[in-house]
Order: structure tokens, then C-alpha cells, then sequence
């Protein structure tokens, strides 16, 4: 009588599709993810009509290609801060969360008003950057009158600060500063395994946006990232 062969367990079957986790220093699976977010960035940013716009315009649920890449830098801040913890303290770690969120805030400030004194010079017309154009035909400005600047320099120096100016491509980087700026809050809830207390929060925080729309900064990226 023939006996049946010996099953091979489906973990050994798998093994030689397993990703490789100690070769190199990057994820590839992340860095394909970012690539194909950074596609469907690319397509609803050129707003050119292609096949492309079949899976770019929010196909999944609510999620863009800003949202994915949200996504992915809260998924590598993970990676890279318990990476971090194994060689470094605590404080160290977050001192690098805070140099990285205002490197970030200068950046942004940098190009918002490069965009500002571009402007000023005749031969160049920034008007893209400094509006915003919805699908109806409404302009809506981003920038202020700086013929004004003079009476109400106070108010517009401060709203540039706050990031409540700028073009509306890179209202990204303010939505980047601020959580930034609390992560390293929600890390130590998470260092302490207090995940049922992040998601509590995470909840209270996006019920209470929804049903009250407040915009607590004031900045340009809480109107096209709520």
C-alpha cells in the first residue's frame, strides 16, 4: 500500500517569499508603496485626464495620495523611533522629532515667501501659486494684497508665520509641523503600551473635527487636510 507523502508545513512553503528582513538598510515594501502613492500624486496634481485618474481621485475610501504619504511617514516615524530607542534615550529621540518638524516649518516659510517676493518682480506672474481655483471656476487668493502691507504689516506678518498664507501644493508640510510637533506625545503613550489610549484620542479627535469643523491653527493645510 502506498503511504502519502509527508505534508510540508505552509510556513516552509512561503519561506522563499518572505521578505528579505535583514538585507539593507530600507524597506523595499515601503519604498513601493511611496512610489505608487507618489504616482497618484503626480496624476491628481498635473489634473490631466488619463486612465490614471481611474484609481488617483480617491478610489479607496477618502485616501489620496497626500493621505497615503501621511500614512507611510506615520509608519516609517514608528519604525525609526523604536530603532532609535534601542541606542538612544528618550529625550535624544524626541529632540531629532522636534529638529525634523522645524526644519520642516522653515521650509515651509521659506517657499511661501519666496512665492510672495517672486511676485513682486514685473516679468513673472505667480498667480497659479497664489490662488486657488476650484472645479466651478471660483478663485479663491491665498496670499494677501501687499499693497496693503504698509497699514497692516502686524496681521500679515503674523498669518505668514502661522503658515495661514501660502500656495496650496504645499499646504502639506504645515499638516506634517503640527503632528510632528505631538508626536512625540503619542510615542510615549505607545512606549508606555497605552494603545487603547491613542485610539481613544485618535477617535474624540476626528468625531469632535467632524461634527464641530474647527480649525484650531487656522493654517492653509486644515482646508484641504480637516
Amino acid at each position: 500500500m502506498n503511504t502519502l507523502p509527508k505534508l510540508t508545513p505552509m510556513g516552509n512553503f512561503l519561506t522563499p517569499y518572505h521578505y528579505p528582513i535583514n538585507e539593507g538598510k530600507r524597506d523595499l515594501r515601503i519604498d513601493f508603496i511611496r512610489g505608487f502613492v507618489m504616482l497618484l500624486l503626480i496624476t491628481v496634481h498635473l489634473n490631466i485626464p488619463s486612465l490614471y485618474n481611474y484609481i488617483a481621485w480617491e478610489r479607496f475610501g477618502l485616501v489620496t495620495g497626500a493621505e497615503g504619504f501621511v500614512m507611510l511617514s506615520g509608519i516609517v516615524l514608528g519604525m525609526l523611533f523604536r530603532m532609535r530607542m534601542r541606542h538612544d534615550s528618550f529625550g535624544f529621540t524626541i529632540d531629532k522629532q522636534y529638529n525634523r518638524a522645524f526644519l520642516l516649518y522653515r521650509t515651509s516659510l521659506f517657499v511661501i515667501l519666496s512665492v510672495a517676493l517672486i511676485n513682486l518682480i514685473p516679468s513673472i506672474d505667480a498667480h497659479v501659486a497664489m490662488t486657488f481655483t476650484t472645479y466651478s471656476g471660483k478663485v479663491y487668493n491665498l496670499y494677501p494684497d501687499l499693497s496693503n502691507f504698509g497699514q497692516y504689516h502686524d496681521k500679515i506678518m503674523a498669518k505668514f508665520l502661522l503658515l495661514r498664507y501660502g500656495p496650496h501644493q504645499f499646504q502639506i508640510l504645515g499638516l506634517y509641523v503640527i503632528l510632528l510637533l505631538f508626536s512625540p506625545f503619542v510615542l510615549w503613550l505607545l512606549s508606555k503600551n497605552k494603545l487603547n489610549v491613542v485610539l481613544g484620542l485618535t477617535w474624540i479627535v476626528y468625531f469632535a473635527n467632524n461634527g464641530f469643523h474647527v480649525r484650531p491653527t487656522g493654517a492653509q493645510f486644515e482646508y484641504a487636510f480637516p
